[in-house]
C-alpha cells in the first residue's frame, strides 16, 4: 500500500511537472542562443547580457514569487472543492497583476539609474548596458501578465497554458534577435543563394527582441485568460476583494521580497566577479547560464510541489503532504545527482560553444567542475522552499534565503574577494556553501514540524 501511494505521488508529480520543465528548457535555449548570437560580438557584449541576467534576480525573480500567493491561494481552494472561491480568485488576480505591472515598471525605472554602481560595471561596459537593461525590460509589465496570471493556472492544475505561451515567446525571441542583431546577408543553402533581411543592430537588436517577445506573450496570455472555461472571469465582479487580494499579499509579498534581498544579495555577488575582470565575468556569466540547464528538471519538481502542497493543505490531509516533500526530495536529489555527473563530464564540450575565447571557455569549464558536486544539495533546497511556499510559509523561506545569502555570497564573499583577492573559483565555492546551508536550514525547520498547525495538528 505505502509503495502504491509513494508511486502515485511521484506520478503526479512528474505529470503536472513536465510542462513546467519543457517550458524552463526552452528559456534556457534562448538564453544560450542570446548568448550564441551575442558572443558573435563581442566578450564585451556577453559581460553585458550576464549583468544583466543578474537583474532577473531582482526583478523578474520577484514577479515570479509574488505569484506563489495566487498559486497557493487557488491551489487551496481547489483542494477544499469550493471552486465558487476559485472563480473569485480568478478574477482577482487581473486586478493584482496591474498593481503589480505599475509596482514593476516603478522598480525597473529605478534599477536602472542604480545598478550600474552596484554590479561595479566597468567604464567600457556602462552604456551599453544601460541600453541594453532599459530596452529590454521596457516591457516588464507584460511579464508580469505572463508570470501572474499563469500562476492562476497553475494554481488549478493546468501547468499547460505558461509553457505554450513561452513556447511561442522564446520563438518569437530567437527570430526576432535573429531579424536584429545581424545584418543583411546571404545564405548559400545547396547552392541556393537566400538573401537574409537584417538590421544589424547588435547589442540593441538583442534588447528589442527580448521586449518584441514579451509584449508577444503577454497578449497571449491575457486572451487565453479571457477564454479560459475554468477561470471563468466574466461572469464576475471586477470590483477589488480586499480579502482575497490581501491573501496574496500574504503569502505572495514575503515570497517576492525574499527573491528581491536575495536577488539584490546576486547582484552585489556578481559585482564581486566584476571586480575580476572581463573574462572572468564573461565566464562566470557562462558557467551560470549552462548549469542552469542540468538543474531543470527539479525547477519543474518545484512547481508541482507548490500546486500539490496547496491542495494538501486544503484536504487538511497532513499526511498525504508529508508524503509530497518525502517522495519530491528523494525523486529531485536523485535526478540532480545523475545530471550533476553529466555536467561535470560534458563542461569540457559545452563551454567553447558559448564563446571564441579560450581562456574564458576553460575557466567556464572549471567552474562547472565545482559545482557538479553539489547539485544535489541544490535540489534538496528547491524542494524544501516549494514545499512550504505552497502551504503559504513564505516568511519562513524569507527569513533562511536572506540569512544564507547575505552571510557566504556577500558577506564571505566580499572578505574573499576584496581582502585576500581570491579569483573566480572562491567565488563559487561561496555560492556552493549558500545553497547547501540553506538546504539543511530549511530541512532542519521542516523537521521541526510548525507547519503541522496549518493542518490542525500541534507539534
Amino acid at each position: 500500500m505505502l509503495r502504491e501511494k509513494k508511486d502515485k505521488i511521484i506520478k503526479q508529480i512528474l505529470i503536472l511537472a513536465w510542462p513546467a520543465i519543457v517550458d524552463y528548457i526552452l528559456q534556457m535555449l534562448v538564453q544560450y542562443i542570446d548568448l550564441f548570437m551575442v558572443g558573435s560580438i563581442s566578450v564585451e557584449a556577453t559581460a553585458v547580457v550576464g549583468l544583466a541576467s543578474q537583474i532577473n534576480f531582482m526583478v523578474k525573480f520577484p514577479l515570479n514569487s509574488l505569484g506563489i500567493g495566487v498559486t497557493a491561494y487557488i491551489s487551496k481552494a481547489v483542494g477544499e472543492k469550493d471552486f465558487k472561491k476559485v472563480r473569485a480568485a480568478s478574477v482577482q488576480t487581473l486586478i493584482f497583476t496591474i498593481g503589480a505591472a505599475a509596482f514593476f515598471s516603478l522598480l525597473v525605472a529605478v534599477t536602472a539609474v542604480v545598478s550600474p554602481s552596484v554590479l561595479n560595471i566597468d567604464p567600457r561596459l556602462k552604456d551599453d548596458f544601460v541600453m541594453y537593461f532599459g530596452i529590454s525590460y521596457s516591457t516588464i509589465s507584460l511579464f508580469a501578465v505572463i508570470t501572474i496570471i499563469g500562476a492562476a493556472f497553475k494554481g488549478i492544475g493546468n501547468m499547460k497554458i505558461s509553457m505554450y505561451v513561452n513556447i511561442v515567446v522564446n520563438i518569437c525571441n530567437t527570430i526576432f534577435n535573429f531579424l536584429l542583431i545581424y545584418p543583411t546577408g546571404t545564405l548559400n543553402l545547396y547552392g541556393i543563394k537566400f538573401i537574409i533581411i537584417g538590421a544589424g543592430l547588435g547589442l540593441k537588436g538583442a534588447a528589442l527582441g527580448t521586449a518584441a517577445a514579451a509584449s508577444v506573450g503577454g497578449g497571449i496570455m491575457l486572451l487565453l485568460y479571457y477564454k479560459s472555461p475554468d477561470l471563468n472571469i466574466m461572469e464576475q465582479s471586477f470590483k477589488p476583494n480586499i480579502s482575497i487580494l490581501s491573501q496574496f499579499i500574504k503569502i505572495g509579498f514575503p515570497a517576492a521580497l525574499g527573491s528581491f534581498f536575495t536577488g539584490a544579495g546576486r547582484a552585489i555577488f556578481t559585482s564581486f566577479v566584476s571586480l575580476l575582470g572581463v573574462t572572468a565575468l564573461a565566464a562566470h556569466t557562462i558557467s551560470y547560464s549552462l548549469e542552469g540547464m542540468f538543474y531543470i528538471p527539479v525547477l519543474g519538481f518545484d512547481q508541482s510541489v507548490i500546486t500539490m502542497a496547496g491542495m494538501c493543505l486544503g484536504e487538511k490531509n497532513e499526511n498525504k503532504y508529508s508524503r509530497l516533500v518525502k517522495n519530491a526530495v528523494f525523486l529531485s536529489m536523485g535526478t540532480l545527482a545523475f545530471c550533476g555527473m553529466l555536467l561535470f563530464i560534458s563542461s569540457d564540450f559545452l563551454t567553447p560553444l558559448m564563446t571564441d575565447s579560450p581562456e574564458t571557455a576553460a575557466l567556464s569549464a572549471e567552474m562547472l567542475k565545482i559545482v557538479a558536486f553539489s547539485e544535489s544539495f541544490f535540489a534538496l533546497r528547491i524542494i524544501m522552499e516549494g514545499s512550504m511556499q505552497g502551504i503559504g510559509k513564505t516568511k519562513t523561506v524569507f527569513f533562511a534565503d536572506i540569512a544564507s545569502m547575505w552571510l557566504f555570497r556577500v558577506i564571505f564573499c566580499g572578505i574573499l574577494v576584496n581582502k585576500f583577492h581570491t579569483g573566480l573559483r572562491s567565488v563559487w565555492f561561496c555560492m556552493i556553501a549558500d545553497n547547501t546551508f540553506l538546504a539543511f536550514l530549511l530541512t532542519a525547520l521542516y523537521l521541526k514540524g510548525s507547519w503541522k498547525k496549518l493542518f490542525g495538528k500541534e507539534t
